[in-house]
């Protein structure tokens, strides 16, 4: 009798310690997962090297994450890493980081070390296949990896250490996982991280809405506090994203080993908007005026497009035909030519000569942007139409 009362008093004990080693094996699981690695033997496709790896894909055919690491990519990375570290150090002499960010950044960045990581166009090896020059040559000595278990949750972090962990919706953008974190605080901008190493910068405030990327699985989510507008670039910004997907997907380290992490509820789904107030689904990208340039009708905008833009038009609007090509070489810079034809006037004071051409004249436009727009200011730049030509249209 002494006996079985023991056994009965034990086996609840028992069974509650092995539910709680269940639990936290359960949480482990879901915090991370480590990318099963899988060594390249000879030279071949990575579209071959998948295929042949096709048992491991089947449990994760998504292959959100897929890392493929080389060694000279590797030690590349070192190079930036302390590039990364002298830019901190920089930053904190020059007052742009107290000393307490700069300590919680230098933390994050021992946390995330060289990885070798190459970005990949794609994990679909039928895809790569079918673009033989998107498939990369694997040699000895490089490794693909991919998370064995598709990503369940995305990582919003910034620069006071802060790490967020949240579980990812579907539909959801990075504002809404910004939501789902109170504590973050963040500024105008966040920077997107996706799992495959796309780096995407989105607007945050209500003066910058433009069409986002759903945030995937996986991804990271860096977010600048609002007190580091004006003294950090945002090139250290997309300097600091880009090292965040050389990570991989952000679930493959353990939250744990993080001093400041949190874990927040699921985020709530977005709600139907027909006029779309928030700007979700903006996307105001410059429009050309009559004279090629950024602009309403004949009046030409601060505003620029993307770097690298060229613009053929036409346009005819009596009694002007012109013809523009305009240039985008640098996001401060826009420049053009164009042709125009007068058609209320001969092309010399003789008719005989003239006959039906009209007038010909031609221009160069240059314009110059001095201030970026923000929240408080508009977007300033200054221009000069028909710098060298006749100068029948200059301003």
């Amino acid at each position: 009798m002494t006996r079985s009362f023991v056994l009965l008093r034990t086996l609840p004990t028992v069974i509650a310690v092995g539910l709680l080693g269940l639990g936290l094996a359960a949480q482990a699981q879901t915090e991370a997962s480590p990318p099963a690695q899988s060594e390249v033997r000879s030279p071949t496709r990575l579209s071959d090297h998948l295929q042949s790896s096709s048992t491991a894909l089947k449990s994760n055919p998504d292959a959100l994450g897929l890392v493929w690491t080389t060694p000279e990519e590797l030690q590349r990375q070192w190079a930036t890493y302390q590039q990364i570290q002298a830019q901190l150090d920089s930053l904190r002499r020059a007052d742009a980081l107290t000393e307490s960010t700069h300590r919680s950044m230098t933390q994050l960045l021992r946390g995330l070390p060289p990885t070798g990581r190459v970005r990949t166009p794609a994990a679909n090896p039928e895809w790569l296949q079918s673009k033989p020059r998107r498939d990369p040559l694997l040699q000895p000595g490089d490794s693909v990896g991919w998370p064995p278990e598709r990503p369940r949750a995305v990582r919003v972090l910034n620069e006071r250490g802060l790490v967020c962990q949240v579980p990812h919706r579907s539909g959801l953008q990075a504002r809404d996982y910004l939501l789902a974190c109170p504590e973050m605080e963040p500024g105008d901008w966040a920077w997107v991280v996706q799992p495959d190493g796309r780096v995407q910068q989105h607007g945050l405030g209500w003066w910058n809405p433009a069409r986002q990327d759903y945030v995937g699985p996986g991804a990271w989510v860096w977010a600048p506090s609002a007190s580091l507008k004006g003294r950090v670039p945002a090139a250290f910004h997309q300097a600091w994203a880009e090292w965040l997907a050389t990570q991989g997907a952000s679930t493959t380290q353990p939250l744990s080993r993080y001093p400041d992490a949190t874990q927040q509820a699921r985020p709530a789904a977005p709600q139907s908007d027909p006029w779309d107030l928030r700007g979700r689904h903006h996307d105001p990208l410059p429009s050309a005026n009559n004279w090629g340039n950024v602009g309403l009708i004949q009046t030409p905008t601060a505003r620029m497009r993307t770097e690298g833009h060229v613009g053929v038009s036409f346009h005819w609007f009596y009694p002007y035909r012109s013809f523009n090509v305009m240039f985008q070489p640098f996001s401060w810079m826009e420049m053009g030519f164009r042709y125009v034809d007068e058609l209320n006037r001969l092309y010399s004071p003789y008719a005989e000569f003239s006959g039906d051409t009209p007038n010909k004249d031609k221009s160069l436009d240059l314009k110059l942007r001095v201030l970026r727009e923000d929240q408080y200011a508009p977007e300033v730049a200054v221009g000069w139409r028909d710098l060298a030509g006749t100068g029948l249209f200059s301003s």
